[in-house]
């Protein structure tokens, strides 16, 4: 017998709510231990390595492994990272706005998958 506590207040219903989780579980459940390159801005790179991340519960499984940026990179990650907040400061606020709200509304699209892989 299982069973569901949930400390939040929301007006959806429950047992869809419940249902499209546990669809997300077994969907990440199949998909098994992902691996992700290393980017430098859009852009895939050689890793240095990969970190793992493992299960809290048992560290001998591991989740995903994330390739590690060479450090040989840190000057070209600075310079891009000094770039990219000069171009954002100059988006008027109003669009960055929008950016945002258009973020949150994937995040929001995709807020079983995420459930799912945070438990």
């Amino acid at each position: 017998m299982s069973f569901k506590i949930t400390y939040s207040v929301t007006s959806e219903n429950m047992i869809e709510i419940d249902k499209n989780f546990d669809q997300q579980v077994l969907k990440i459940r199949a998909g098994g231990m992902k691996k992700f390159p290393a980017y430098l801005g859009n852009n895939e790179i050689e890793p240095d390595g990969f970190i793992e991340n493992t299960n809290p519960t048992d560290t001998k499984i591991i989740l995903s492994r994330h390739g590690k940026l060479p450090i040989k990179k840190l000057d070209e990650v600075m310079t891009l990272a000094d770039r990219t907040q000069k171009e954002w400061s100059r988006v008027p606020w109003i669009e960055r706005v929008k950016l945002v709200k258009l973020a949150a509304e994937k995040i929001r699209a995709r807020r079983f998958e995420f459930a799912a892989v945070m438990s």
